[in-house]
Parts: C-alpha cells; structure tokens; sequence
C-alpha cells in the first residue's frame, strides 16, 4: 500500500471521521435489502452504490488533490496489518467494480444499456473492511466516527 505523500496533522484527521463515517455507515444502511413501495427501492440502490464509490475510492485508491484516503489514516490506526491485507485481496474487484458503478451512476450512454446488473456488489468486501477500519479507530477519532454516523450536510 502506498503511504500517502501529504502528512496531515492529527486534528485535521479527527476532523475528517465525521466525513468518513458518513459515507461508510450510509453504504452500510443502503446495502441492507429493504422492501419499499414503488421506486423507492430503486432510490436506496442509487445511493448505495454512490457511498460505495466514496468508500471504495477512499480504501483502493490514491490520494488526488484534496481527497480522503485510507493513506492518511493507516499510521494512526491501532493495527493496520488485517485491513491492508484484505485492502489488498479486494483492490483488483475494486478496478472491475467501478466501472460497472460509474456507469449506473453516470450521464446517458449507450455503453450503459448493455452494461450486467450489480450483483457483484456481493464480491467486493466493503462491509469488513469498514469494520476493520472501525475497530481499529483510536479513541479520539470516535466521537467524530459517532458523529459521522448521523451526520447531514
């Protein structure tokens, strides 16, 4: 895994929790299977996998001008051995995956009309690595995390 090249100081990091847990417990509450009325359904899968590109870009890619990543935080972590390894296992499903989100979410193309449902959602381990990265979150980052976990813009 590549160390981030821009050191950011703790409490802008802290600061940063809130924006993280955002996106990562907005995934973790859209991947949930619900049944909605009408196109309700079809509202939560968008934003599922919205916050499944933020948090995808934030644990398999690099940093880019103003952007969060994993980088940032794996020296502040209590133990970062777990998460790297699975970061590693899951970063070549990342480079299939986001395409296939990218053109969903993106402008009309007729690329998209042939492009295969999402289901591989399921092979990509979102889930853990959050919860990876959750457990291993010191205790100053957790108020932040909590707050992130309501957090409206």
């Amino acid at each position: 895994m590549k160390a981030n090249n821009t050191q950011k100081d703790k409490k802008v990091l802290i600061n940063a929790m809130s924006h993280v847990s955002f996106e990562m417990n907005r995934y973790l509450l859209a991947s949930r299977p619900i049944n909605l009325p009408g196109h309700f359904n079809e509202l939560v899968a968008e934003s599922c996998l919205l916050h499944a590109r933020n948090v995808g870009e934030f644990f398999f890619e690099d940093e880019r001008h103003d952007d969060i990543r994993i980088t940032h935080f794996i020296g502040e972590l209590v133990s970062s051995d777990e998460l790297v390894r699975l970061i590693e296992v899951n970063k070549p499903k990342w480079i299939i995956y986001k395409p296939l989100i990218n053109k969903k979410l993106s402008h009309l193309t007729f690329s998209r009309i042939d492009s295969p449902p999402m289901g591989t959602k399921n092979d990509l381990d979102l889930e853990n690595l959050i919860a990876l990265f959750e457990k291993n979150l010191p205790e100053e980052y957790r108020e932040n995390w909590n707050k992130g976990k309501s957090f409206s813009f």
